[in-house]
């Protein structure tokens, strides 16, 4: 009987043990898995925010390159050269529907002396596709203007602007007029 009792006595302080070790390791593991999820969830969020900066960044882009759209009928309309200078790449080139490319310089001095007289512009649809501190805005808007001394007429004129970011401004310097 003692020697049961003994062998009890083992198999009952084996069980205590095992089962302090089973219950000791249910409590790290989780709290292991916890901090692992954690991790993931941060890494998660911080994706999250910097995908939410990023659509807020694009955004803001697609606001000030629409901004920049209209105010070049702005000047345009009122043969404000400088200014629309001021939203022109240096290197702008201006394609008309006819095929002339012109320089900046060139499109400044029409603008300037009448032969491109705008009088009035009504946008229908703007596209914009912005690429890092790239851009392409495609816009059709009907544009009341009498060009190279031809009549005034309302043409449904297309353009697509390649655009740049140069020190946080967005600047044109390519557009390709079409109708639509």
């Amino acid at each position: 009987m003692k020697v049961y009792k003994k062998k009890l006595n083992f198999l009952l302080i084996g069980m205590v043990f095992s089962l302090g070790a089973v219950f000791h390791w249910s409590m790290h593991f989780p709290k292991v898995e916890l901090l692992q999820a954690q991790k993931q969830n941060e890494s998660v969020m911080g994706n999250i925010k910097t995908k939410k900066a990023g659509e807020v960044q694009m955004q803001e882009d697609q606001k000030a390159i629409e901004a920049v759209y209209h105010a070049m009928y702005r000047y345009e309309i009122t043969k404000d050269v400088d200014n629309l200078a001021n939203i022109l790449s240096d290197r702008y080139v201006l394609v008309h529907m006819t095929g002339l490319e012109q320089s900046k310089e060139e499109y400044l001095t029409c603008v300037r002396n009448g032969q491109l007289h705008y009088f009035s512009e009504e946008t229908d649809h703007l596209s914009i596709e912005v690429q890092g501190d790239t851009a392409v805005l495609t816009g059709q808007s009907r544009v009341n203007a009498a060009v190279f001394g031809g009549s005034r007429r309302t043409w449904p004129l297309q353009l697509v602007i390649s655009m740049e970011k140069k020190n946080g401004t967005w600047l044109m310097s390519r557009a390709q007029a079409s109708t639509y």
